[in-house]
């Protein structure tokens, strides 16, 4: 599931709870406050947090949250037309398949 805004991430959230979120940073600290909230609501929901090159105290404080997996985008800044289409998305599993035997 695609969320693309954190509004939408809440909704979604409220819906079902997903076995990973995957989190895109855009505004970094509107998104540290975000994270930092879903951390104490899900504090065994694993992250895995994309975002830019940024200094070193950013670094500290997504690495405060805990992530599962803490990636930084390439340090060339992209072009202006190239941009992540949504802050975060949520992997569920697809429950309407069987396990295979």
């Amino acid at each position: 599931m695609v969320c693309s805004d954190r509004e939408a991430l809440f909704d979604a959230l409220t819906e079902r709870r997903p076995d990973c979120l995957v989190y895109v940073l855009d505004d970094l600290m509107l998104d540290l406050g975000l994270l930092a909230v879903l951390r104490r609501v899900a504090p065994r929901l694993p992250f895995i947090v994309l975002g830019g090159a940024s200094g070193l105290e950013a670094r500290r404080s997504v690495q405060d949250l805990k992530p599962t997996y803490y990636g930084m985008f390439p340090l060339d800044p992209p072009s202006s037309a190239t941009r992540w289409p949504a802050p975060s998305v949520l992997i569920t599993p697809d429950r309407s398949r069987s396990p295979a035997a």
